[in-house]
């Protein structure tokens, strides 16, 4: 679950940095590349490794459900995204794909996820909700290792 949660410090310093850079009149790049010279110079803090100054793209959450598709006679997972939407000021949702899986485990839910979000961009993701207590523990362990080596 860390994977997913920010620290409170560490958004404290990207507050703090970000009121920094205000006040300075100074641009949101020159704070992003100071926060990476932050990480060189203190490089024992976990607070100047987590800071992040990028400009943010658009997170998502990444919704999922299960269910046996009785003409193919397979588990089907069907993918989808909700967002934010800045024009319509609302939440918006849209369906990305369908999966098909031998069994729903764990690590086939897992498979099946990463072949459904290949072409997104793993660090948006803001929330995988799930149902299955006994297979979330798994799926969030999994899905942790995964998005840490694809950022």
């Amino acid at each position: 679950m860390k994977c997913f949660v920010r620290t409170e410090s560490v958004s404290k310093a990207e507050v703090l940095w970000c009121l920094q850079t205000v006040m300075g009149h100074t641009s949101l790049r020159n704070a992003a590349n100071s926060a990476s010279v932050f990480q060189v110079m203190f490089p024992d803090s976990a607070v100047a490794r987590g800071m992040q100054m990028k400009s943010k793209i658009s997170s998502f959450v990444v919704g999922f459900d299960e269910s046996l598709n009785k003409i193919a006679q397979k588990q089907q997972m069907d993918v989808s995204l909700r967002f934010w939407n800045k024009e319509t000021n609302q939440v918006g949702s849209r369906y990305i794909t369908s999966v098909f899986l031998k069994h729903t485990t764990a690590n086939d839910l897992l498979t099946g996820l990463k072949a459904g979000l290949d072409k997104l961009n793993l660090a948006c993701i803001l929330q995988l909700p799930m149902d299955d207590p006994n297979v979330n523990l798994k799926l969030q362990e999994g899905s942790c290792k995964r998005l840490k080596t694809r950022r």
